[in-house]
């Protein structure tokens, strides 16, 4: 199960952190805050552009790295570097640049790559004498690039996910709304497509008879809200470390959802709730 989960989350968060490119230089002299200002926009563009995993700690600061691929601390590092091939854009337009001393905004608009937005605003800090990307803050979703990096990155190894629980999938995440999708990149939330992979692969494997339908629909909504709302969920995005979909503690918590499930919707079983 992890690695049906980890593939998807991990690819469309880690297209943010592809940390090379930039613009060619102009020799044009430019006053100090110019200067600046140039050095945000070049700072921005080769990160965005970029496959060299060392830029993963040259233009971005620990906090971003974390925030891009949901893990911490030297897990944040290890992953932005082994998928830094993983391009974020080919084109880069800078829209804004606001320099107020140690701190500055981009707001720019990704082409091509991987990185699945229209438009994205970065704050950058100074840190030791050299701009970094510390946080991204907005972003119009791509809406179609989403959905078509989805659909791959869930097809292929290791997620490997049949075509019917990818439909599952896709068919959740398009009833979504933009900004709640979002979340995954502003708040490097897992949860936004951590439970719809776990729900359809749960779905997958119940009996698909008319009978049991109630049985499969209480299990999925169960599932579903202890992913999102419950303890589970709440440990979850605090640290994405999605090794515990693994751990007895969830396979435990599944099947006490299917046993009351049971009880409250099969025929010649007792009733119940389900928590």
């Amino acid at each position: 199960m992890r690695g049906r989960v980890t593939a998807v989350v991990v690819v469309m968060a880690v297209a943010l952190a592809a940390c090379g490119g930039g613009e060619e230089r102009q020799d044009t002299p430019v006053t100090p805050a110019d200067a600046e200002e140039k050095q945000v926009r070049d700072v921005v563009i080769e990160a965005l552009k970029s496959n060299d995993p060392g830029a993963c700690t040259r233009l971005l600061t620990q906090s971003a790295v974390e925030q891009f691929t949901l893990q911490r601390g030297r897990r944040a590092v290890a992953e932005c570097r082994d998928d830094a091939d993983e391009i974020g854009a080919k084109t880069v337009s800078v829209r804004r640049i606001d320099v107020d001393g140690m701190r500055a905004e981009a707001d720019v608009e990704p082409r091509g790559g991987t990185l699945a937005l229209k438009a994205a605003t970065f704050v950058l800090r100074k840190d030791d004498g050299r701009w970094k990307i510390d946080e991204l803050t907005a972003g119009t979703l791509d809406r179609a690039a989403f959905m078509r990096e989805a659909r791959e990155e869930l097809a292929e190894e290791p997620a490997g996910m049949s075509p019917e629980v990818i439909d599952c999938v896709a068919n959740d995440l398009e009833g979504r709304r933009d900004a709640e999708i979002m979340r995954l990149y502003i708040d490097s939330d897992p949860r936004v497509l951590l439970a719809p992979a776990v729900v359809c692969a749960i779905r997958a494997q119940l009996p698909h008879t008319p009978a049991a339908r109630p049985f499969v629909d209480c299990v999925t909504r169960a599932a579903r809200r202890e992913l999102t709302t419950g303890a589970l969920g709440r440990k979850l995005s605090q640290d994405a470390d999605l090794g515990i979909l693994e751990t007895h503690e969830f396979q435990g918590l599944i099947e006490t959802i299917a046993a009351r499930c049971a009880a409250a919707t099969l025929p010649g079983s007792s009733a119940g709730t389900v928590s």
